[in-house]
């Protein structure tokens, strides 16, 4: 039934109590899926961008920050060689993205498409795969809507040069 063949207002409010229950019933949904995933409703991505939501205070820190996700600034300024222990797809309210969990770290990084580009172009497209692979994890600059702001970025480790038979050939 939509607001426009409602016809009482007994229709009417019986319509927006069935809706504010429907909604109730997804929301515990969620709570209950929460759970069952093993994480705290309120640590969970979706449910950090959703209180932000409803607090009008948007933020890029509710979909990429939060206690176990890594930012820019926790790397201090310098590169980390890190093992990939596990990475699994997880789903956010502006879509899915690969999340990565490392051999020995608290922190998750969250892959924006172009580290998970940089991964696959050595290790592959199958993300399931790359457990056991070496990153190197490092502090950089990126645009973001018009200015400049902190962001992680991946490479692969590259052995230095160490004498005379890796002079530069020019």
């Amino acid at each position: 039934m939509s607001d426009w063949q409602i016809g009482t207002d007994a229709e009417a409010e019986d319509y927006a109590i069935r809706c504010r229950m429907a909604e109730a019933e997804e929301e515990l949904s969620f709570l209950a899926l929460c759970e069952l995933e093993g994480e705290r409703a309120w640590e969970h991505p979706e449910a950090r961008q959703t209180q932000a939501q409803e607090t009008n205070m948007p933020s890029i820190n509710d979909v990429y920050g939060g206690k176990k996700g890594l930012k820019a600034e926790d790397l201090r300024g310098r590169s980390h060689l890190l093992t990939i222990d596990e990475s699994r797809l997880m789903k956010f309210n502006d879509g899915s993205k690969i999340v990565l969990h490392f051999k020995g770290k608290e922190k998750e990084l969250v892959c924006n498409k172009t580290n998970a580009q940089m991964i696959a172009s050595k290790y592959g497209d199958d993300y399931e795969e790359w457990a056991g692979a070496e990153v190197e994890l490092y502090p950089d600059k990126t645009q973001f809507n018009g200015e400049l702001v902190d962001c992680i970025r991946i490479r692969f480790p590259i052995p230095a040069a160490t004498g005379s038979e890796d002079e530069i050939p020019f």
